[in-house]
Formats: C-alpha cells, structure tokens, sequence
C-alpha cells in the first residue's frame, strides 16, 4: 500500500472506507510527502498510516474514533489480516 501510493498518489479506496473525506486528502497527502517527524520519513505502511491519522486530530474525537476503525480495517484487509 504505501509503496503504491508514493508511485502513485491515494486511491479511492481511503475515501470509500470512510477513514477520511475528499477534503483531507490533501492534508494526509502533505503529511505522506512531508513527514513531521523523522520517523516517519520511511515510506512503509506505519508512516502512511501516521499520514491518515495525523489529520483526525483536527476532528470530533467521536468521528476520529469511526474513521480509525475504519482506517484500521482498510490496513487490515491490505495486510491480509481480516
């Protein structure tokens, strides 16, 4: 997943699953291409997840919980573990 998306930029699939809105994926892109922290420079799955979450803290702490879970579940499915 994250090295499909440095080739390639999200996908639907982000948006669909509910874990974030068409209006936060520039923000989650920002935070993919420019990592805030130096751990997460690493283009591997843990900082494209650090990338979606890092826009829930601008959200309703209900809403980011429902979008973590959903983000959870896509990650999930990926990795083969759902």
């Amino acid at each position: 997943m994250a090295g499909h998306w440095a080739r390639n930029g999200p996908s639907s699939e982000p948006r669909t699953s509910r874990a974030i809105t068409a209006s936060q994926i520039p923000d989650v892109l920002r935070g993919w291409r420019h990592p805030e922290h130096d751990a997460f420079t690493p283009r591997n799955a843990w900082s494209l997840f650090n990338a979606f979450t890092s826009v829930y803290r601008e959200i309703n702490p209900h809403t980011a919980l429902r979008r973590g879970e959903a983000l959870h579940g896509l990650f999930d499915a990926v990795v083969g573990m759902s």
